[in-house]
């Protein structure tokens, strides 16, 4: 059931849900990324490239890359796809 604050609803077994309050905060965009859609995006070049990847995601990959069991399967697979798409 659509209310003024958004949606309602009653579950099969009866029990009534209300709807969930509204969002009170807008969204934050990093200046860059507002500046990149504004198309303001001069200083981009400056941005340090370590900004494009979450700390996390670098460690990850750098634990992949000193596996070495990870590496030969990574290596089996990219000679299995040059064999199969050789005009690529």
């Amino acid at each position: 059931m659509k209310t003024e604050t958004g949606i309602a609803w009653t579950s099969p077994t009866g029990r009534y849900y209300p709807p969930e309050p509204p969002d009170t905060q807008p969204p934050v965009y990093p200046q860059w990324l507002k500046d990149s859609i504004t198309g303001d995006a001069d200083d981009s070049f400056d941005r340090p490239h370590t900004m494009t990847e979450p700390a996390y995601l670098a460690e990850e990959d750098q634990e992949l890359k000193n596996n070495h069991d990870y590496q030969e399967t990574l290596d089996r697979e990219y000679e299995h796809y040059a064999l199969t798409h050789p005009n690529e």
